[in-house]
């Protein structure tokens, strides 16, 4: 879904909210089953099935994000499954989209498990970035979801922060002109690369996104 842009501002500014347990936790809501140990939602792609969304109890059981079911039961065998619902999940996330509305008009879908606001000339409206951000994070706490929140100049830059940035209380923030030195130490796989590109970057040596900045950007454009 695009987002539609607001009036120009003299700074735009992007909130990225990123729900890193969506699945998981949608189930856990209603699913008192569940609760009682380690839970993942599986997805299943023909006769394969990983881990694609997991509980806070499931992590710290050593348990990861596309790992095996087969290889996840045999580390933790009381673990708890149930299958994928895609099209609820997109369903919950367009739900969360409405309610993020109340924060500024202009609200975009990044499936499976995250939200975009432009909050450019809204901020100010609820306190500031730092208190709407920080405000967010409680309100879904309370409803029972874990939610990362970063705010900076470009979508791109709060979805790496949200995802990779040094969170305090779950919030990172860049300031307005700061988004190249708030990315800089962020890994490259911040920057929205697939699987193979990311190990050939590695491969190279490239391992955070400001060894990019003074590197040639024609030359990169034609190698990769």
């Amino acid at each position: 879904m695009n987002m539609e842009l607001p009036p120009v501002a003299s700074h735009r500014r992007i909130l990225s909210l990123w729900f890193p347990r969506l699945a998981a936790e949608r189930v856990l809501r209603h699913d008192r089953a569940a609760l009682e140990a380690p839970f993942a939602v599986v997805a299943e792609v023909g006769n394969f099935q990983s881990l694609a969304s997991l509980s806070v109890e499931a992590t710290a059981a050593g348990l990861k994000r596309g790992q095996p079911l087969r290889d996840a039961r045999a580390m933790c065998p009381n673990l708890v499954t149930r299958i994928a619902d895609p099209a609820g999940e997109a369903a919950f996330l367009h739900a969360l989209r409405r309610w993020a509305g109340k924060f500024s008009p202009w609200v975009s879908e990044e499936p499976p498990e995250s939200l975009l606001i432009d909050l450019s000339g809204c901020a100010h409206l609820f306190g500031g970035e730092a208190a709407l951000a920080h405000d967010c994070v409680r309100r879904f706490k309370r409803a029972g979801f874990q939610a990362l929140v970063a705010i900076a100049d470009t979508r791109s830059g709060a979805f790496a922060l949200a995802r990779y940035g040094r969170m305090t209380e779950q919030v990172a923030i860049a300031a307005p002109g700061a988004i190249r030195a708030a990315l800089a130490d962020l890994p490259v796989e911040g920057l929205q690369l697939t699987g193979d590109l990311v190990l050939l970057l590695r491969r190279l040596g490239l391992k955070r996104i400001g060894q990019f900045y003074n590197l040639p950007r024609v030359a990169l454009a034609r190698r990769f």
